[in-house]
């Protein structure tokens, strides 16, 4: 099951977070969360909680790089897997083609050795 999101920013995010949670542990098999979750990697984790793991990314390009300082995360596409492992993350060059860079994520089922 994948199911993809652009979580609200700010005080709607935890009960979105909270139902991409539940959606996540009552689907069969393999569930993967990923998308626009407009906040850090961290603090969506902490909120799904553990049964959802994030793949992490190891190459340094930002996913919401910003032109202009901010306080606001770089970082807030993310993918997040239960019943399976996030075995590579990247994030690509988007080449400016949206404000955002895409995320790619090589996954493996739980029940595959």
């Amino acid at each position: 099951t994948v199911i993809n999101t652009h979580v609200s920013f700010g005080d709607k995010r935890t009960a979105q977070l909270a139902r991409l949670a539940v959606e996540a542990a009552v689907a069969p098999g393999l569930a993967v969360v990923c998308g626009d979750f407009n906040a850090d990697r961290a603090t969506c984790a902490a909120e799904l909680g553990d049964e959802l793991v994030a793949a992490v990314p190891l190459d340094g390009l930002h996913t919401r790089p910003r032109q202009v300082p901010s306080e606001k995360s770089q970082d807030i596409d993310h993918v997040f897997v239960r019943g399976g492992k996030a075995l590579e993350a990247s994030v690509l060059d988007g080449e400016t083609r949206s404000d955002h860079n895409p995320v790619r994520v090589k996954l493996r089922f739980a029940s595959v050795p």
